[in-house]
């Protein structure tokens, strides 16, 4: 709290109008402030706030790509002091719970509410117990099953994946024989190579590495039987910053709404609020296994049309989260005919594909079908190391 972070400060021209932004957490100040010169910043991260100020005092110093963090606390020490607040009142604030926007409190997102809130509260009890006996728990371990979180639960990671990142975040691994095994280092090199310069910590096109989306598209040729383009592949930090990036395209305003099945994964519902558009339900049908009656579909869209709404999409968990059914390829074919009539992006949420447990019953991609039936359905199709046999949830 005494110093300002290191980092490198890209400054702004002389002429660059100041920026402030007056902070909120926790008695601090969040500043950002334009900038009095090259190397004026740079020497303000090393040297101290206060004193750069201090000998410039006619010019706002200011890191436009640095913030800074200041304290006003007694133990601040050093000679760095909070800016002042530029004569706002005393303990303003800008985000409040009365000022957030309503979408914002709206927004619901079960699997990490008040269940997780409890467990978390629990867990505590378990790492240090109360000294009365009488107030410590029954129990001595709590299993989290509120996400699919893998290695939380004991999955342990393939090593294999491990030795690759470490090579690819320190490539000099990748001479080291005595340390990793000869497939480790090859994959490493060849990846090295595809990225810009071998340089892994660099920005990445948008869409993600082409060296990896061609690797993706080659899986997808093998689980599907026809090739993909590597062009209409996106990399993501996850499914779920993929699904609210499709979303995003489909709700223009509130009365677009997107078809989501009940139960579901709270992502949609919660990204629907986020975005202003309605969430359209339509109930899975239990004594069926959880499947899809295509009247149900027509139901809710019928409803939905009537009230004037504009549905653009419907969204497909399969196999099934909450309820981990895998939907026959005549429920599917009947979904794809379903959205080709009705006009509406396909959104298949296929992240479990690699976990079906059920000899039984056999999984198929909404792409592979679409492509089988002729389909002009926009398909958008995601996939996760989350989950599967990787289980990579943190490292994403």
């Amino acid at each position: 709290a005494a110093r300002p972070q290191a980092g490198i400060a890209l400054c702004r021209p002389p002429r660059a109008r100041p920026l402030r932004l007056r902070g909120i957490a926790s008695g601090t100040m969040l500043s950002w402030l334009g900038a009095a010169g090259p190397g004026t910043a740079a020497r303000a991260l090393a040297d101290g706030c206060a004193r750069c100020a201090a000998s410039r005092p006619a010019t706002p110093v200011v890191a436009s790509a640095a913030l800074h963090r200041l304290q006003s606390s007694p133990a601040t020490s050093g000679g760095l002091q909070a800016l002042p607040r530029f004569g706002g009142p005393a303990g303003f604030a800008t985000l409040t719970a009365d000022t957030l926007p309503r979408k914002v409190l709206e927004c619901e997102y079960a699997v990490r509410g008040a269940v997780l809130l409890k467990a978390e509260e629990l867990q505590k009890k378990l790492l240090v117990p109360p000294s009365n006996p009488e107030e410590r728990l029954p129990f001595s371990k709590i299993v989290p099953c509120n996400i699919g979180n893998p290695q939380a639960v004991g999955q342990e990671p393939l090593l294999f994946h491990r030795q690759l990142l470490a090579c690819l975040a320190e490539p000099s691994l990748v001479k080291r024989a005595d340390l990793f095994p000869e497939d480790v280092r090859e994959r490493a090199s060849k990846y090295l190579s595809g990225i810009h310069d071998g340089r892994a910590g660099a920005y990445s096109h948008s869409k993600g590495h082409a060296t990896f989306r061609k690797e993706v598209a080659q899986w997808l040729l093998q689980r599907d039987g026809f090739e993909a383009d590597p062009e209409h592949i996106f990399l993501t930090d996850g499914a779920s910053a993929a699904v609210k990036m499709v979303m995003q395209l489909a709700v223009r305003g509130p009365e677009d709404g997107v078809l989501l099945p009940i139960p579901q994964y709270p992502l949609y519902s919660a990204t629907m609020t986020l975005l202003g558009g309605k969430s359209v339900g339509y109930f899975l049908n239990e004594e069926a296994g959880w499947s899809i009656d295509i009247e149900e579909l027509e139901r809710a869209v019928g409803e939905f049309r009537k009230s004037g709404g504009q549905p653009r999409a419907i969204a497909v968990i399969n196999p099934g989260n909450p309820t981990g059914q895998v939907l026959s390829r005549e429920v599917m074919e009947g979904v794809l005919r379903f959205a080709e009539k009705e006009r509406l992006m396909v959104l298949a949420d296929e992240v479990y594909q690699d976990n079906i447990h059920n000899p039984g019953k056999q999984f198929i991609s909404f792409r592979k079908l679409a492509r089988e039936l002729g389909s002009t359905v926009e398909v958008f199709s995601f996939h996760s190391v989350s989950k599967g046999v990787t289980g990579e949830c943190g490292f994403r």
